[in-house]
């Protein structure tokens, strides 16, 4: 009734608006929003804005934001959904009967190929049929008794047609507004279908006339493999997704009860889309039982396209995540890459080498030459500017020669030039194939326009390159080292993992927190390069209408759904538990708090340091964990605005007073019938920096942070027991400021007033680690959480050599760890952590534009090039400056910086205006400006 009474409110603005706006043109209205929100979407001219503001009962008028997939390439290896287990925990859900059954999952997206096999009704009946217990499903019936309910009901005439299969209870157009959610009529592609594979992909695919396991046949499954999938169709003939678009989807998966919603979708101009409105939609979801998951985007950190890839000491804003994973209330998700891989593979040293295909259009697949090859193996980064192959200016694959290379795969390094260039003189020498092996953690996927040839070129990673050069066998000819041996390039897809592999943040990953200073993203999860339904059919007469297959896909967008899977599978956990009655939270609240409680901190291999807490949030989330928890975390409302959403973190805000010392609570919550006992710690770290004047960087590794950790539980400050008998700064006892002292001796000189045991670890000196050993026994506690009980626990952190950073300021980061006691044959209990994130410093300090004006550099009072300059493109021309200004003919009063100078006809032009001068630029002059 009161959605009715705000839709008859709507109707009477609308017609006002026809009316005194748009001189009797019907206004042409897209959505009434009256579930979460009083709006009218619609479609007006710009120009009548203010018009349409002024018309009494308006309270605002907005430019809504339009949305993409959040997909970054197609290739690679992936998180194989059975081999995954390490990673995500999935294994021990299934094991334990937690597959998402009674489950549903919204996916608000391009669609879904609703003939695939891995979303056939029959083999989700057969999965369903082989519980132990019955599933409530969601139903025709169910469908309809809401339908009057549901904004779809406003452009859909009839339910009829609505519900299509067991396992797909409810499909609808929301662009189009129409029934057809298949890929087969748009240009959209056919990324809905790979996301939903990823979150609920059938455990069971048939198979000669019966049901066989999926990850045995087709190799891949998804998280919650027996949860239902209700499809929402937002990208379509008529494009989107708008807000509106995806906000009227989402009230409707909430009236129709979904567990969770995912969006794979953000705005491509990061930082840039916000609207208050939408953002307090998902705000007002708190009190629903849906968790809302959307990727954090695939923009990286922006620095990272800036001449240096650096942000200077005093800068701190590495933020490209956009809406609408800013929403306070969204759960956003960060991408980690794999450790396990399902994909196409060579066969060499008894390894599976998993590969991604290079993209090009000449480029045919590695499987079409399978079969067994010598390879050449040329430890070099490849063709410098020259485009040879190889290294120190030689091109190294022609002076082995022909004999060498020729009828052979040839393999080489990633850097210094492009992968086609790198291609082309291989294939150029007879390579009926080329590897190309990263020079970095992590996958690549490879654009490969100008490679001219067809032989197939893919990639590898760096791990694996140094493997093949461990085996080989070393060779020289022509005075150019390189390795030969044996490799077998396989015919088939094939799995496999490698439970000793540390996970690794994706580098497309968005990460670094909003203006706010809230923590974005919030949790991670795989998203490199996944394999999952490929839903690109094209109907009956097209060959690849076939509906049984599987593709590679990388980005946000596939971390997402893996967080979507997970909250179906806690949310089978809650309701077969009990647990929401028993705590009196929302399904949502609770989801939420045990997924990110019980994710894991993530440590950088390359640094030995954690992630940045705003790349990674609260850790790679495991469902696994979240099922078996004994306790849940609750933050205090003085932690986090978003307390109330059950999300596990801590957001300090800025401290522009530079204090250095800050406190935040929680609750630690028994579930269980059972007393549990708990250590308590905390790590804090910050960006670490380089360099030295102006040229000093912030990093994007961490170091540590030195800083007392205490905690009072329910009241009562801890005390750590059995203390050395230690003073160093004269006081009579060992506490915290003996550890300050020693700080003081390294760093200023300050004498200690007795040295004994002050070289903590005995290697001889007394240095600043000395003082973090010193702080151990300070920074941790015990407490027993009763049965079916809560502690209340408060935490005071004081960072002890911060001053070091008063004069750029610090990001404050670090985890707050609940780790539950090993019992006494040895299992081990809950490992809980708390992300902290804060700004040591005012957040308005730093520029949040680019460095230095035109005037600072004439009169050379900044020294610090732009972010956006080059300082070595410009070569040997007359000017010694490092940055220019560039100057438009005509717009004057525009200044450009960044544009890096390239020579023309002898001539020193800006690349862009080089690139595109004869349309957009008239004349371009320098002036030099230091």
């Amino acid at each position: 009734r009161y959605r009715d009474m705000l839709q008859n409110k709507q109707d009477v603005i609308a017609d006002e608006i026809t009316v005194d706006v748009l001189g009797g043109e019907t206004l042409d209205v897209v959505w009434n929003l009256t579930l979460a929100a009083n709006i009218i979407s619609a479609n007006v001219p710009y120009g009548k804005l203010e018009a349409i503001k002024a018309i009494p009962g308006v309270k605002d008028v907005f430019v809504e934001t339009q949305y993409e997939p959040a997909v970054v390439s197609v290739g690679g290896n992936d998180p194989h959904m059975g081999t995954s287990g390490t990673m995500i925990g999935s294994n021990e859900a299934w094991a334990n009967g937690y597959t998402g059954a009674g489950s549903l999952v919204a996916i608000v997206d391009t669609g879904l190929d609703l003939d695939h096999k891995s979303v056939d009704a029959g083999a989700f009946d057969y999965a369903i049929s082989q519980l132990d217990s019955e599933v409530d499903l969601l139903t025709a019936d169910d469908v309809a008794a809401v339908w009057d309910q549901l904004n779809a009901s406003k452009f859909i005439s009839s339910v009829d047609g609505v519900y299509r299969t067991t396992k797909i209870p409810y499909g609808v157009n929301y662009v189009d507004e129409d029934l057809d959610v298949t890929h087969i009529n748009d240009s959209q592609g056919e990324h809905g279908s790979h996301v939903a594979g990823i979150a609920a992909a059938n455990r069971f695919v048939q198979q000669d006339g019966s049901y066989v396991p999926a990850l045995d046949s087709v190799l891949t499954q998804g998280v919650a493999p027996d949860a239902q999938i209700i499809v929402m169709k937002v990208f379509g003939k008529g494009g989107g997704a708008y807000d509106s678009d995806y906000m009227a989807a989402i009230e409707d998966a909430i009236v129709l009860g979904a567990d969770s919603v995912n969006l794979s979708l953000g705005s491509g101009n990061a930082g840039k889309a916000y609207n208050n409105s939408y953002a307090g939609i998902l705000e007002s979801f708190v009190d629903s039982d849906t968790v809302v998951s959307i990727s954090s985007g695939n923009n990286s950190y922006w620095a990272e396209q800036t001449t240096y890839g650096y942000l200077y000491a005093d800068g701190m804003n590495f933020a490209t995540d956009g809406s609408p994973g800013t929403y306070a209330n969204a759960l956003t998700v960060a991408s980690a890459d794999n450790t396990g891989a399902t994909g196409n593979y060579f066969t060499l040293y008894d390894n599976m080498v998993f590969y991604t295909e290079g993209s090009s259009a000449n480029n045919a697949p590695m499987t079409s030459i399978a079969g067994e090859y010598e390879f050449v193996y040329v430890d070099g980064p490849g063709v410098d500017d020259n485009d040879k192959i190889g290294f120190a200016g030689h091109d190294a694959f022609l002076d082995l020669g022909s004999e060498v290379v020729s009828g052979k795969i040839a393999i080489c390094n990633r850097g210094s030039s492009s992968f086609f260039a790198k291609a082309n003189a291989a294939v150029a020498q007879g390579a009926v194939g080329v590897i190309i092996a990263n020079n970095t953690t992590g996958t690549i996927s490879m654009n490969l326009s100008g490679y001219i040839y067809t032989a197939p070129a893919v990639s590898i990673t760096q791990a694996d390159g140094e493997m093949i050069k461990e085996n080989a066998d070393q060779s020289e000819a022509n005075g150019i080292s390189y390795y030969t041996g044996t490799i077998t390039v396989e015919s088939s897809i094939g799995s496999g993992s490698n439970p000793d592999a540390v996970p690794t943040m994706s580098t497309f990953s968005s990460w670094g927190t909003p203006g706010d200073l809230s923590l974005k993203p919030e949790i991670t999860a795989p998203g490199g390069s996944i394999y999952a339904i490929w839903g690109a059919n094209k109907g009956a007469d097209s060959p690849t209408d076939r509906h049984d297959g599987y593709e590679l896909m990388s980005g946000t967008s596939m971390a997402a759904p893996q967080v979507t899977g997970m909250a179906a599978v806690v949310g089978q956990y809650i309701r077969e538990n009990g647990l929401d009655s028993q705590t009196g939270l929302t399904k949502r609240a609770l989801a939420t708090s045990l997924l990110m409680g019980t994710a894991v901190p993530m440590v950088d291999p390359d640094s030995g340091s954690y992630y940045p807490v705003f790349q990674q949030g609260a850790g790679l989330a495991n469902v696994g964990a979240a099922v078996n928890a004994h306790s849940y975390i609750l933050m205090n409302s003085d932690a986090t605005e978003s307390y109330a959403d059950g999300k596990v973190k801590v957001e300090l805000g800025d401290d522009p007073d530079r204090a250095g010392s800050y406190s935040f609570g929680f609750t630690v919550n028994n579930l269980t019938d059972e007393d549990r006992y708990y250590d308590f710690s905390g790590e804090f770290f910050t960006q670490d920096v380089f360099g030295a004047g102006a040229s000093t960087m912030l990093d994007t590794w961490t170091a540590p942070l030195n800083a007392t950790v205490e905690f009072t539980i329910d009241g009562e400050k801890y005390e750590p027991e059995d203390l050395p008998e230690l003073d160093f700064n004269g006081d009579g006892v060992f506490d915290p400021q003996d550890a300050v002292a020693i700080l003081e001796y390294v760093v200023n000189g300050t004498a200690l007033y007795d040295d004994t045991g002050a070289d903590m670890n005995e290697d001889g000196e007394i240095n600043t680690y000395d003082a973090y050993l010193a702080l151990l026994g300070f920074t941790s506690a015990k407490a027993t959480v009763p049965a079916n009980g809560k502690i209340e626990v408060q935490v005071d952190v004081t960072l002890l050599d911060i001053a070091d950073y008063d004069d750029c300021g610090a990001w404050v980061e670090g985890y707050v760890f609940v780790d539950e006691a090993t019992t006494e044959d040895g299992a081990e209990g809950d490992a809980l952590s708390i992300p902290v994130v804060g700004y040591y410093g005012s957040w308005n300090e730093s520029a949040t534009t680019d460095i230095g004006s035109y005037i600072e550099y004439l009169y050379e009072t900044e020294d610090k090039d732009p972010y956006l300059a080059s300082s070595t493109a410009l070569g040997n021309n007359a000017y010694t400056a490092q940055s220019y200004l560039l100057q438009y003919a005509g717009s004057t009063s525009n200044y450009y910086f960044g544009l890096n100078p390239i020579k023309q006809d002898e001539t020193y032009m800006p690349e862009r205006a080089a690139i595109n001068s004869a349309d957009t630029i008239a004349s371009v002059r320098y002036i030099p400006i230091r």
